[in-house]
Order: structure tokens, then sequence, then C-alpha cells
């Protein structure tokens, strides 16, 4: 779920709140934090970043087998046949699209600029349960930018918290 595609377990183990009423994995912000660290605890464990996209992509527990499986081996080329199907074919997709990112001029790709201009704030909910409805006429906010603004509200409402709310 989310931007960054974190199953529920790892989303969890890497600090991220799910509940019926907030699903963090979706929080573009928080997510994205959580990822960071689990990338860099992958590399801390491989050292090599072809089977850190591979674990991301199938987790760690198949690119292990993989690795024991190959008698050892530890480049993504040398394990590539012992990976799922999915994660043979993802990593050299995953270097095919940053190839494109990095030369895409030599392929006609240019890219467009696009005008995401619209008044935003943050601002912190203090202990109430708050309808978003309620919060969006209050203030005068369009209640559908404010839903895809917090896509990590699973409810149209923002949870009692002992901490202020980031909205």
């Amino acid at each position: 779920t989310g931007l960054w595609q974190f199953m529920l377990a790892t989303g969890k183990l890497y600090g991220l709140k799910v509940t019926s009423y907030v699903d963090e994995r979706k929080d573009p912000y928080k997510a994205t934090e959580a990822a960071v660290r689990y990338l860099k605890n992958m590399y801390k464990t491989y050292g090599d970043w072809l089977l850190v996209i591979a674990a991301y992509n199938c987790g760690p527990g198949n690119v292990n087998k993989a690795i024991a499986r190959s008698g050892g081996k530890r480049t993504f080329w040398e394990i590539r046949d012992y990976l799922p199907r999915e994660t043979r074919g993802y990593v050299p997709a995953f270097i095919a699209a940053n190839y494109v990112f990095n030369y895409p001029t030599e392929h006609n790709l240019y890219p467009r600029k696009v005008d995401f201009t619209f008044d935003e704030d943050t601002v912190m909910v203090a202990q109430n349960k708050f309808n978003l409805k309620h919060l969006a006429q209050v203030n005068n906010a369009d209640l559908y930018r404010l839903k895809d603004l917090n896509p990590e509200l699973q409810r149209d409402i923002i949870p009692y918290s002992r901490k202020p709310y980031l909205l």
C-alpha cells in the first residue's frame, strides 16, 4: 500500500502506524522516511544495490534463499535464476527506468512542467477526534483536496491522539 508499496508487516516494522483510522504507509512523507531506513538496512545487509532492489521487491527472505541456493554467490546476476520470476524482471526494469530518467533527451523524452499551485498549510490538530467534513467547512477548505493531501486517513476522521495530529 502507498507510494512505496509497503506490506503491512514491513510498514509496521519500520514504524508506520496502521489502524482502522490511519494507514501511514499512504503518508508520502512518513512512508518515504521508512523506505529510506529500509533501503539503508538492506544495503548494510547485502552491500550491493541490485540485491537491495531485489529485496525491496521480493523480501530479504527470498534473496537470502537465492543466495543459499546459488552456493553463496552475492550479486544479483549470479542469483537471478533463484529469485521469484517477478523479481527477475523487476531489477532490470528498475535499471531501465533509472537509465531513462538520467538520459531522457537521448530518447526524445522531455519533462513537462506541471502547475501545482494552490494554497496549503500544515495544521496540528490537538487531541480531539475531528470529522474532516466539519473541519473543511469551518476552514472554508475543499474536502476532496483535504483528503488528497492526507491519504493516510482511512476514514474522513482524524482520530483522537495524545499527541497533536499533523494534518
